[in-house]
């Protein structure tokens, strides 16, 4: 798959509306291009990038709701770091990294009310946040 005239390949497709019925915001990450955004379900995309070093993402990617239509991004691009991103906010905020050897994110179910986030690394240790 390719967004637009990207000539990326597509890595992970994360759907808001999976946890917002009717939220139309669409995240992709791609081998090389970084993020992308889209805020109408995938019509068109823009890059969504600020923040993030590397931009060979081949890692993974977790929506965490809120609130009634806003979220929380959590990115393990693959490389060891972790990076966080709020629906209010304009860039990433790198919240651990390369050493941290993180591999893969996953977020509560119930995040809004325990805002607790886990991480595994390549070394076989989990990290588990509740702030």
């Amino acid at each position: 798959m390719r967004l637009g005239s990207s000539s990326r390949e597509v890595w992970i497709i994360a759907p808001t509306f999976r946890l917002f019925v009717s939220h139309p915001t669409v995240f992709a990450t791609t081998l090389g291009d970084g993020v992308y955004r889209s805020v109408n379900r995938g019509n068109s995309w823009q890059l969504f990038n600020t923040g993030i070093a590397n931009k060979y993402l081949k890692g993974n990617l977790e929506i965490a709701k809120v609130g009634s239509t806003d979220y929380v991004l959590f990115l393990a691009p693959g490389h060891g770091e972790l990076y966080r991103r709020s629906s209010s906010e304009t860039s990433w905020t790198k919240l651990l990294g390369t050493t941290a050897g993180v591999s893969i994110v996953a977020v509560s179910p119930s995040f809004a009310q325990n805002t607790t986030v886990m991480t595994a690394s390549t070394s076989g240790n989990l990290q588990i946040s509740i702030d």
